[in-house]
């Protein structure tokens, strides 16, 4: 899955999602679920001026070609307050498979909120306790409710692993392929 996201002044952003199966079917139903917990989680973390996008591309890799739905859900602005940090500026979410750096994935998450960070240029404890455990919830919603679980892609054997491990740091990194578009 592929939410986006739009922020001031224009500004975009996207993550890529990857889900393993334990049973579930590749639905438009499932797809929708997907984007809608997403959105849930993400918002959380994003200043008000910053939105989830009520569009997100899903393909079903196990197909060639991949299947493609599009999930769909209102689009619907951050619960944070204050300016938001520059748009090249994310928090990100270090997510494990097991098996080394060769299985590690990062979500990046855009939109972040200056109250969300410390003079020293950091991210607060409570907003690192918040977001892991906001996408424990996510991925244990979606694994409940569609038999998908979230995964990291790893080119090293050319497979999807489920998440094992989930964290995040105190530093604020800068995307720098976005400082070069906005320039």
């Amino acid at each position: 899955m592929v939410p986006t996201y739009t922020g001031p002044g224009g500004a975009t952003a996207a993550n890529v999602l990857h889900f393993v199966s334990i049973g579930g079917g590749f639905d438009q139903a499932a797809v929708d679920f997907w984007l809608e917990k997403w959105s849930d989680f993400v918002r959380q973390l994003m200043n008000d001026d910053w939105s989830v996008d009520a569009l997100a591309q899903c393909l079903d890799l196990r197909d060639d070609p991949p299947d493609e739905l599009v999930a769909s859900f209102p689009a619907d602005n951050g619960v944070g307050t204050g300016a938001p940090l520059p748009a090249q500026c994310s928090w990100v979410l270090s997510l494990g498979a097991g098996g080394g750096r060769r299985r590690k994935g990062r979500i990046y998450i855009p939109g972040i909120g200056e109250l969300d960070v410390a003079d020293t240029s950091t991210v607060g404890g409570s907003f690192i306790t918040a977001a892991t455990d906001g996408y424990a919830a996510f991925a244990q919603a979606v694994a409940i409710t569609t038999q998908w679980v979230p995964a990291v892609y790893s080119r090293a054997d050319n497979a999807v692993h489920a998440v094992q491990t989930i964290s995040g740091d105190a530093v604020i990194d800068t995307q720098r392929r976005r400082v070069e578009r906005l320039a």
